[in-house]
């Protein structure tokens, strides 16, 4: 499979599942999940190519703890987060509130 493919895989990524990702690596390589990021059998982080809005996830650390949220389009083809930060999950409707997220004031 191509690298957008085994990104697209959905949640939860069982730990030790593993592909064959045609395009990674100089010539393709094999790829373990390890329960938190593809790595190659060696245990290297796997090289990743750039992110692709609607199927790449995007890993950081907010307010002290790792998070890894997806991508979507906007209407305007704007890349966005697919939640509010702090959101524990993607909202599915408008009073949803655990897709609410922390709130920020700007003076």
């Amino acid at each position: 499979m191509t690298e957008a493919q085994r990104d697209a895989i959905t949640e939860p990524i069982p730990a030790g599942l593993q592909v064959w990702c045609t395009n990674c690596g100089r010539s393709g390589e094999m790829q373990k999940f390890n329960g938190e990021e593809w790595t190659n059998l060696a245990g290297i982080t796997a090289v990743s190519g750039p992110p692709v809005c609607g199927i790449s996830k995007v890993s950081f650390q907010y307010n002290g703890t790792p998070v890894k949220y997806g991508t979507v389009f906007s209407a305007g083809g704007r890349c966005w987060l697919d939640r509010n930060l702090g959101a524990s999950r993607v909202a599915t409707d408008i009073g949803h509130i655990q897709g609410f997220g922390d709130l920020f004031q700007w003076e």
